[in-house]
């Protein structure tokens, strides 16, 4: 649940924070489904 809350923030400042999860596949669907939501 932790993860999904620090997506959510990473969605907010799709700037720097971008790259940063697109690096990671992991966080990649987490952001995915961060944004979905």
């Amino acid at each position: 649940a932790g993860l999904v809350a620090a997506v959510g923030d990473w969605a907010a400042e799709p700037g720097p924070l971008l790259p940063l999860y697109l690096r990671r596949p992991d966080a990649k669907t987490l952001a995915e489904r961060g944004v979905a939501r």
